[in-house]
């Protein structure tokens, strides 16, 4: 699972909101096989005497945070990078220059999804979801979530 923050002038922002929300979730889904569905993006706009830019930056210039739970590859990680500046430039308009991207990896015991947190690290993504899949399916209801959630606080 991946958080994925954009920050950029307001004025900027707004009229591209959607169309760059869909190109950077096209990338997530390239890059880290994300599903269609799963999408999580905050888009924050910022008034422009609160966006400090760097020199030779114009008002496209846009930061990218991408929060990803550990056990991502290096090579998938630079696919995810080459991806966005490739497809901003070409679809939005976003030159390399305007563009800061700057990933982060969140430890399995410092994050939490679904109903569990601090799973335990030797997990993969996968299995985690799998395992999840299997014990909430079984029965449905607010008991079996809540003993879920009693046996992942054991991790």
């Amino acid at each position: 699972m991946s958080q994925i923050k954009i920050y950029g002038l307001g004025c900027r922002l707004a009229p591209i909101r959607d169309q760059l929300s869909n190109v950077i979730h096209s990338c997530a889904m390239d890059a880290l096989g994300m599903p269609k569905d799963k999408r999580a993006h905050r888009l924050i706009a910022l008034a422009k005497e609160d966006f400090m830019m760097p020199g030779g930056r114009t008002e496209a210039y846009t930061i990218i945070e991408i929060s990803m739970i550990e056990g991502r590859t290096s090579e998938t990680k630079k696919k995810l990078i080459r991806l966005l500046f490739a497809q901003t430039q070409e679809q939005i308009g976003i030159s390399h220059m305007d563009l800061k991207i700057v990933s982060t990896k969140v430890l399995h015991v410092t994050g939490g999804f679904a109903v569990c947190t601090a799973m335990s690290s030797s997990l993969t993504m996968k299995s985690t979801y799998n395992k999840l899949w299997q014990f909430v399916s079984r029965v449905p209801d607010a008991k079996t979530v809540q003993r879920f959630r009693l046996r992942c606080s054991k991790h």
